[in-house]
Order: C-alpha cells, then sequence, then structure tokens
C-alpha cells in the first residue's frame, strides 16, 4: 500500500500583503507518495513556483494546510524542516572555488552543528550521496568548471546527503540539453525507487513527464488542480483539454503531444505500414501536406521495404529517401491541388 509523505488539505496558496490578499490557487488537496515522482504541470503564471514554495515551507499558504510526514508544516522548526524536505532551485548554484565534493557536503548541514565539520559518518553519507547520482569521480573538480547536466547532478547528490524524506525541485531539467534532461529525468526516477523518496517537481518538459512521471498534477487556473497518472490523464481527456491550444495536439494513441500543422492539400498513402509509414507521414505534416491511406487523392504515395513510389500525373518515380520524395512532391504538378 502506498504511504502518503505530503499530504495537501483543502490548500489556497498566493500572497498577502497588509490587508490584502492575492490568491492564485484556491481549494488544492492531493496526495504526494514515497517512493514515487510526481511532476508539476502548467502554463507560465498558472502559479507553480508559489506552490513548490509554499510547500517547502518559503512562504505561509493563505488556507488550508500542508502535513509533511503526519505533520503540519506550520509546526516545523527551521532546522526540522531542513531535515524533512530538500529543496534544488532552478538557479545555478552561486558558488565558486568549492569542490564538488564540499558542494555535496553542505547537504549535511542540518546535522552538523554551529562548525559545520563533517564527522566520518557525513563523510560516509557524502560518498554515497555521490556515488547513487554517479558522480563521485567528479568529486576533486570545482564547481565552476561543470557543465550545466554535471552541476544538476550534483545539486541532486546535495539533496540525497541531506537525507531527507521529501525533495522538491523547481525546474531540474531547465538549461540541460535533451540527452541531460532524460538523464536526470531517469536518475529522479530510480532515485525515488532505490531510497524510497518522495520526489516532487515542476517542469515545462511535457513529454519526458509524460514517459516518467508515476502521477502528474495539471495545474489550471480555471480548473484548480486536476491529478492522476499519464496514462488515466490521457485515457479521460483531461491531457488533451489541458494543453488546448491552437496548433497543438495530444495523441492519445501514443500518449504524447505534436505539432498540429495545418494542412492544404491531401496525398494518398498506401503499402508498408511501419516506421516509414509514419516518418513519411510526419514529414508530409511539415509541408502542410495531410497523408494518409484514409484520403480519397489521385496522387499517391507508396512506401515500399526499400524506398518510396510517387505516383503523380500519370507518372511513377521511386526515391530512395524521404528527403528526394519531399523534392518530387514540391516538383511535381499533383492532381489534387
Amino acid at each position: 500500500m502506498k504511504q502518503a509523505t505530503v499530504i495537501l488539505r483543502n490548500l489556497s496558496i498566493g500572497y498577502r500583503s497588509g490587508h490584502d490578499v492575492r490568491t492564485v490557487i484556491a481549494d488544492i488537496s492531493a496526495r504526494l507518495f514515497a517512493g514515487e515522482v510526481t511532476c508539476l504541470l502548467g502554463v507560465n503564471g498558472v502559479g507553480k513556483s508559489t506552490l513548490l514554495r509554499t510547500l517547502s515551507g518559503f512562504q505561509p499558504s493563505i488556507a488550508g494546510s500542508v502535513e509533511i510526514s503526519g505533520k503540519d508544516i506550520k509546526d516545523y522548526g527551521s532546522h526540522e524542516l531542513a531535515q524533512t524536505i530538500g529543496v534544488v532551485l532552478t538557479d545555478k548554484p552561486d558558488v565558486s572555488n568549492m569542490t564538488v565534493e564540499e558542494i555535496v557536503g553542505m547537504g549535511r548541514s542540518p546535522y552538523t552543528g554551529f562548525w559545520g565539520r563533517l564527522s566520518d559518518d557525513d563523510h560516509r553519507i557524502v560518498d554515497e550521496a555521490m556515488d547513487m547520482v554517479g558522480v563521485s569521480v567528479l568529486a576533486p573538480r570545482m564547481i565552476q568548471t561543470l557543465s550545466d547536466g554535471e552541476r544538476q547532478k550534483v545539486m541532486i547528490a546535495k539533496a540525497l546527503a541531506q537525507q531527507t524524506p521529501v525533495i522538491f525541485l523547481d525546474e531540474p531539467t531547465a538549461f540541460l540539453d535533451f540527452p541531460s534532461k532524460v538523464e536526470v529525468m531517469q536518475l529522479l526516477h530510480r532515485i525515488s525507487r532505490e531510497a524510497g523518496k518522495t520526489i516532487f517537481l515542476s517542469t515545462h518538459d511535457v513529454d519526458l513527464a509524460l514517459q516518467t512521471a508515476d502521477e502528474l498534477w495539471l495545474l489550471d487556473r480555471d480548473n484548480g488542480l486536476s491529478v492522476g497518472t499519464p496514462e488515466d490523464l490521457s485515457l479521460n481527456g483531461q491531457m488533451s483539454s489541458f494543453f488546448a491550444h491552437k496548433g497543438i495536439a495530444f495523441d492519445a494513441e501514443n500518449g504524447l503531444f505534436r505539432i498540429d500543422n495545418a494542412t492544404q492539400r491531401d496525398i494518398h498513402m498506401d503499402g508498408k505500414h511501419g516506421v516509414s509509414y509514419l516518418m513519411v507521414r510526419k514529414a508530409l505534416a511539415r509541408n502542410g501536406i495531410h497523408g494518409s491511406r484514409h484520403v480519397e487523392s489521385k496522387d499517391s504515395i507508396e512506401v515500399m521495404d526499400e524506398g518510396y513510389r510517387y505516383h503523380y500525373d500519370g507518372t511513377d518515380r521511386q526515391v530512395k529517401t524521404i528527403g528526394e520524395l519531399l523534392e518530387l512532391i514540391e516538383g511535381a504538378t499533383p492532381y489534387s491541388c
């Protein structure tokens, strides 16, 4: 049975200024579970960062409650909270001339007392955190010499060294190239399983969240918070409605978003169905053409084992690549224009 470590009860988030209250999102109720990665999705300005700050104890709620490990967050002292929640922010660490090992060692500060000296046990925990994230080989390197991806993994190791049951991350894949984004998301998923951590992160990398998250939180100004697995939210239509926007469509068949290009003409497609067929359709759509075996058109494309055949104006031409096929279509005078 899943264990809920973070519970939101009728939570309203926002800002107070004197007697004025500006509520960003009202009446949120949800749970985060140990051993799972939950991704928070929403458009800019909807309140993702406000929600993360509220859950982290950085700012008070407007109404409702946040319960962490069976205790209201308002009842935590700062020292105890630092032993309960680890936070990894979007901003790059504003430090230099510190080694990776020293940065990760800062995660032990809630336990080291006033002087911050690491015991043998602290050093062991730091080593284990670096090993789990895969940055042990970087231990003697200065933080400013690392790539963005390496630096982000170091900050995750620091949060692990803090030994908190809950880790919150604000846009952990921002500034990373795509392979590094994938690596970080896979790392977080593995850590949640192996260490039993509750990991909650905001992200704009929707497709990665759909493929790696155990649960999604969809935050919307009009509808509040929707919670579920990526598959359930896909099947019940909430993913489609949540990101309903001109030029964007949710493909329920593969559970991912795609660019919905406007098309000006149709081409009938036939032949071998598979990856090549799908890639031709993708290339045609990018060029304003709807290609499908379900459309009627006098000009047509046949996908073969090796290459493609294009029939137009009584002519058959065979080419080997999709690039050559596109050039052929561009230069032809099709029936269906």
